[in-house]
């Protein structure tokens, strides 16, 4: 009876030993998923702050270029009110307001004042040679014919 006893017992302790490995696994395997639920929580937690940053630096950006685009009509209608030698400035801003105008229609609105020295240099140079020219011809013409 004894022998029956101690094989119920060495059985018990068996199943024992089999149910305490089996829970101790599942313990482990509990302990790793909440590892990983634990990394999976701090990695949400950068990647909404990171989030949060580019959401910021886009609402900054979207501000910096709607101002600029502001600043780009408010020049283009500017150029395009003081532009009076084009014939066909009403229809020209009818089309389209944010069409950039050519360098040769920029520089026909320019006044005066803006354009650059080069220019109005150049402009200067070109005339006082025509009169320069002229004053030639036009001494050539006092002259007497058998001169010429």
């Amino acid at each position: 009876m004894a022998e029956k006893y101690l094989k119920k017992c060495i059985c018990s302790m068996r199943r024992l030993f089999v149910n305490f490995n089996l829970l101790e696994s599942k313990m482990r395997s509990d302990i790793e998923r909440r590892c990983d639920l634990e990394r999976m929580h701090i990695d949400l937690e950068k990647l909404n702050e990171e989030l949060c940053i580019m959401q910021q630096k886009a609402s900054a950006e979207e501000k910096r270029r709607r101002y600029v685009e502001d600043e780009c009509a408010k020049l283009k209608r500017r150029v395009l009110g003081s532009c009076d030698g084009f014939e066909d400035k009403i229809s020209y801003t009818k089309k389209n307001v944010d069409e950039v105008p050519s360098a040769f229609e920029y520089a026909m609105c320019l006044p005066k004042a803006h354009q650059p020295r080069e220019t109005l240099s150049s402009q200067k140079n070109t005339i006082s040679k025509i009169l320069e020219e002229g004053k030639i011809k036009f001494d050539h013409r006092d002259q007497p014919n058998d001169l010429i």
